[in-house]
């Protein structure tokens, strides 16, 4: 380190003599400024964007409906849009791969939303409680079925025999509720309630279609094939964008800057 130290004070030395002082300072203020965006941008942006690229889908109340989730920028990190300006006058490459990539997730949680919608679907028709929705205002009514729980539970329950090569550790199962004795609930796992009524009956047809749906061949295959795609997402999908963020960020660490400009690049 301290040779380094030295090499560089002669470099710097050297700099000053042949091409100025004021030269110099702005050299190094814009090594300053490339170096603030890599570590307060770049570099978290490089360890969470996967997290931030979230893999899935959620129900929508305004379209009644599953929808995949879109992968967005980190907007959230300090200075994004500033180095968004550099990616797009000097790294293009590399801003390209990340819209390719958001682009290949967004389509497979299209995908997702598909076969969620399709488990929603038949739970709403088998039964004649009403629909609630607990992610949206609206009127709670006595006796409900949430649809949304059925498919996530019949998803999360597939997801799990197949990454584990076992069964789901647990089933449907009616309970009465807690607040009183009057109502029956419909639970399933970690999940939260997935329906409630005064009668076993409508219950019951819930609890069998759950128990068909996660016994359907076709529904196994789908999940496992929805797996081996978000397989492919988090290895060889991410490989080229990975790899250009590690480079640059590695190149500017060496002490060069970043290619193309900003509004708050030096002058």
């Amino acid at each position: 380190m301290l040779g380094g130290g030295i090499v560089g004070a002669i470099i710097s030395a050297l700099a000053t003599i042949f091409y100025g002082e004021r030269w110099t300072e702005k050299s190094r203020l814009k090594r300053e400024h490339s170096m603030t965006l890599v570590t307060q941008t770049i570099k978290p942006w490089l360890d969470s964007y996967l997290g931030k690229c979230l893999v899935g889908a959620t129900y929508s109340g305004s379209d009644d409906k599953f929808v995949g989730y879109r992968p967005q920028d980190p907007v959230d990190l300090p200075y994004f849009d500033v180095v968004k300006q550099h990616f797009e006058t000097g790294y293009t490459e590399i801003l390209k791969e990340w819209e390719i990539l958001q682009g290949k997730i967004h389509e497979h949680n299209l995908e997702v939303a598909t076969f969620l919608d399709k488990i929603r679907t038949k739970a709403v028709k088998v039964t004649q409680l009403k629909q609630y929705h607990p992610l949206f205002p609206g009127e709670i009514p006595e006796e409900y079925i949430i649809p949304e729980n059925v498919s996530d539970s019949v998803h999360h329950a597939l997801r799990y025999e197949i990454i584990n090569r076992r069964g789901y550790f647990d089933k449907p199962k009616i309970y009465k509720t807690q607040e009183d004795g009057m109502f029956l609930e419909l639970r399933m796992g970690t999940t939260p309630k997935i329906a409630k009524a005064k009668d076993n009956p409508e219950l019951e047809k819930i609890k069998s279609l759950i128990n068909q749906l996660m016994a359907d061949h076709e529904n196994k295959q789908e999940v496992k094939r929805l797996i081996e795609s978000e397989d492919i997402l988090r290895t060889s999908a991410t490989t080229t964008f990975d790899q250009q963020m590690k480079e640059l960020i590695k190149s500017v660490e060496l002490g060069n800057r970043l290619k193309g400009k900003c509004k708050h690049c030096p002058k």
